[in-house]
Order: structure tokens, then sequence, then C-alpha cells
């Protein structure tokens, strides 16, 4: 069974917005995958479920024909602390048996710095 590729974004401080998150969607030799007309979703999932208000930011399709978007954080992203998984999916339709496709899993983590997070 193939494994995930999965990407270390680093640590964050609590409340820290970085810079945008690019994502290409490729098949499984690497080659790019044309996601013109398909609609695109972000899931943050956080090891302590329950934790809601992730993934809220915007998904801009920077390159449709060779699968690229970027996502622009938002601070509820990086407001709890502990440690992150996302996922980007493209969606061709919404029919279940529609193409669908997901990124590489991407992990953070989330550290209380000194002091609160700026307002």
């Amino acid at each position: 069974m193939a494994e995930p590729t999965i990407v270390d974004l680093g640590a964050f401080a609590q409340g820290e917005v970085p810079p945008d998150l690019l994502v290409t969607f490729q098949d499984n030799d690497g080659n790019s995958i044309n996601i013109s007309g398909f609609t695109t979703e972000i899931r943050i999932a956080e090891e302590l479920k329950g934790v809601t208000g992730f993934g809220t930011g915007v998904v801009t399709v920077l390159d449709a024909v060779n699968g690229q978007i970027s996502y622009a954080w938002v601070q509820p992203d990086m407001l709890t602390q502990g440690q992150f998984t996302v996922q980007a999916w493209v969606l061709e339709g919404t029919d279940p048996d529609s193409k669908r496709y997901a990124s590489d899993l991407y992990t953070y983590t989330v550290y209380d710095g000194p002091g609160d997070p700026p307002a």
C-alpha cells in the first residue's frame, strides 16, 4: 500500500499567520493534474477532536492547467495549540462518483508563545 507524502510546515506561535500554502495536485507518476472547472476545499484537522473554525481562509486557483492552488491562512487556523494536519481537495462535481483529488498531507504545530497573541 502506498504511503501519503507528508510535508512538515514547522511550528508557529499561537496567533501567527504564515505565508500562503502552495499546493500542486499530482497523479501517482508526479504529473500535474488539470483542475480546470473543479471546486476546491481545505480541511484542517487537529489531533484533539472537537475544535472548529479552521480552514476558513481563501483558496485561490493559481494555475488550473498545472493543478496549482494557494491557501491564505487566517488567524483562527493558528489560535489553538496542538498538532494539525491540512489536506486540500478538488472536486469535479457534487456527484459522489465524480472525479476528486486530495493533496499531500501538510502538518504543523501551534505552540504557546510568550504573552497573548496580537489582536
